[in-house]
């Protein structure tokens, strides 16, 4: 969500500084560079972290079965210790059928939330971006800034990515439904579908057979702040409730 709001701003800096859109194009693409500078020296300044390397730099340790000192104490391997041909037994047979049956357990419990990430995620997906960029305003005007430039980058893709990071930072305060009722999250992700139909009457040009019914700008508005803010609270909330 970070990042989607990142580059709204960044299309947006790019298209104000622009004079055509070759030249916000090369902008836009400049931003990006200098964003991905960034990360790469703050991800090389990262070794200077104290916290960082109290992790880094702890050594992963399994537990050899077969390996053990004369006082009856296990012995702890490094990770990088281990050569190709060490073996690692099990005290217990069938692990790989008790695995499989843990996997599938796993599956039956989660599969609710599971279907409430992919609901959620399917129908987000069907009309963000492809089915709300065509959305104009209502007073549309060719030699007016905000109504040609800046209607979609800022009411479709800025406004969605805020409202999808409120809505995930929202279900760390607020979690309804609980954990228990996940048929009520089933359900109302499913209820989500209704977004399609109404985002089909919004004002989306050029069109040839539905009727625009919600002539006017504050629709599209409305609704790609339920969108994204839905999106972005019961996406969380279904990951969060997960086994």
């Amino acid at each position: 969500a970070i990042a989607g709001v990142l580059a709204a701003l960044a299309q947006i800096a790019s298209l104000a500084g622009a004079s055509d859109f070759t030249t916000s194009a090369f902008a836009y693409f400049l931003i990006a560079l200098a964003i991905l500078g960034t990360s790469i020296i703050m991800t090389l300044m990262l070794r200077r972290n104290a916290h960082f390397n109290s992790y880094w730099d702890t050594e992963i340790c399994i537990q050899v079965n077969d390996t053990k000192t004369q006082d009856g104490e296990e012995n702890f391997l490094p990770l990088s210790e281990l050569s190709s041909g060490t073996v690692l037994e099990s005290d217990e047979p069938h692990v790989t059928q008790r695995s499989s049956r843990h996997l599938l357990k796993s599956l039956y419990e989660m599969w609710i939330h599971g279907g409430c990430t992919m609901l959620t995620l399917m129908y987000t997906l069907m009309l963000y971006p492809a089915l709300l960029q065509p959305i104009k305003s209502v007073h549309f005007d060719p030699d007016n800034a905000w109504s040609s430039v800046f209607f979609v980058p800022v009411i479709v893709f800025l406004s969605f990515n805020i409202f999808d990071w409120i809505g995930r930072t929202l279900a760390g305060f607020v979690k309804w439904p609980r954990r228990n009722q996940r048929w009520i999250l089933l359900a109302i992700c499913l209820a989500r579908v209704v977004f399609i139909p109404l985002c089909m009457f919004m004002n989306q040009q050029p069109r040839k057979h539905l009727p625009v019914v919600f002539n006017h700008d504050a629709y599209p508005i409305i609704l790609v702040i339920l969108l994204g803010l839905t999106n972005g609270y019961f996406l969380s909330l279904a990951m969060t409730y997960g086994p």
